[in-house]
């Protein structure tokens, strides 16, 4: 059996490319969209059992999660400044 150790933060954005994820820790993470022109950022506390299997499903990159860099993540949160 393999282990993978996985180092944080980790960055994911959704397919469409219009909300950006920022996990800092397998319990914490931040969320930043657009409406309009203003931006939109969220950070989580993982209090439920959904929660954990959100996080679970963006560091798998499950249906339309992509992986994105740091620098892509920078550039989408200073977009509209």
């Amino acid at each position: 059996m393999q282990v993978y150790l996985m180092h944080f933060p980790q960055y994911r954005k959704y397919e469409n490319e219009k909300v950006y994820f920022k996990i800092v820790q397998p319990e914490l993470w931040t969320e930043i969209q657009y409406l309009g022109s203003q931006r939109i950022e969220k950070s989580f506390q993982v209090q439920t059992f959904n929660d954990r299997n959100f996080v679970q499903d963006l560091l798998s990159c499950n249906t339309g999660i992509k992986i994105c860099t740091e620098l892509e993540f920078l550039n989408f949160y200073n977009a509209l400044n």
